[in-house]
Parts: C-alpha cells; structure tokens; sequence
C-alpha cells in the first residue's frame, strides 16, 4: 500500500496466511514468510527478484529477516526431521543471490517466533532468534550466546541501531 494514496501496489500471493514480512536496508527487495512454509522475495516495484521463492522450513515461516546488507534472508519456524536437517525449532539462513539454504540452526527447544539481524561490522551479521523455549540466543557463523532470565515465552524483537540494544 501506498501511504498517502491508500493505494494497493502489491500483494505477497502466498498460498496460505503471511506471518511476516522483512524490507531490506535498500528498501529495494521484500521478503515475506507464510503457512506455506516458503519466503518469497519481491522488488520493490512488486515483481518477483531474481530468486523469487525460497525453501527450507518444512513447516510454517514465523519471522523473516534481512541482514544488513541485504545478502541473506534469515527465516524462522518449526521443523519436522528431514534427511539433510534436524527436526524442531529452525533458523534458517538464504543467500538471496543464489536462492539457497545456506546455514540451519536448530539451537532452540521450542518453537523460534522472531528474528532479526544485528549489523556488526568486525563479525559479520549477527543474528537474535527468541522461542517458545524462554531463550534469547545471539549468534553469528561462528558463535551462539544465550540470553537468559525470561519466564516465559518469547514472541517478538526489535534491535535499536541508535543504542544499540535489543527490545
């Protein structure tokens, strides 16, 4: 939708419910998650990118992230077992150029209901997923770090860039 007019410019044409959507830092690529368990990614004037649908939750997308630079998509869901993959909770890690899955991450006990990614210029994107499980947990290729002292679930995060701090 257009702001000021109202107007519908775009629609995400998923087969089932959109849970999330993601704008890269460009504001030139969208990325949205839904019940059909695939990212879709979009151009900012409405037309598939290049490498339009993405797949590697085999079950329902709940978050959906671009890093920084806008080279990767992170998504977030619940998994059953496949053979290249564990089962349960998933983070999930596209290349959009390539369209592929290229990193999971299964650290969670319960299902991951939000991400987001932090620039870090030294690390590379550092990404934070929160959980059913009552766990924040900060990683990076190379590391995971978890927050701890939740009492119960967690469904929902925000980073602010001007402080630096997680909300």
């Amino acid at each position: 939708f257009q702001p000021a007019s109202g107007q519908q410019t775009f629609s995400a044409n998923h087969a089932s419910p959109v849970r999330s959507l993601a704008i890269s830092g460009d504001g030139k690529l969208l990325a949205s998650g839904g019940d059909d368990m695939l990212v879709k990614v979009w151009s900012d004037a409405g037309a598939p990118a290049a490498k339009p649908q993405l797949a590697g939750l085999p079950g329902p997308v709940a978050s959906v992230a671009f890093s920084a630079d806008g080279s990767t998509i992170i998504a977030a869901g619940s998994a059953p077992a496949a053979a290249d993959k564990p089962a349960g909770p998933q983070v999930v890690v596209f290349g959009v150029a390539t369209g592929t899955a290229d990193q999971y991450y299964s650290e969670h006990a319960g299902p991951v209901l939000a991400v987001a990614a932090l620039p870090d210029g030294e690390k590379g994107t550092q990404v934070v997923s929160v959980s059913a499980d009552k766990n924040v947990r900060l990683w990076s290729v190379a590391a995971l770090t978890q927050l701890a002292g939740h009492t119960g679930p967690i469904t929902a995060l925000a980073y602010s860039p001007s402080d630096k701090s997680l909300i």
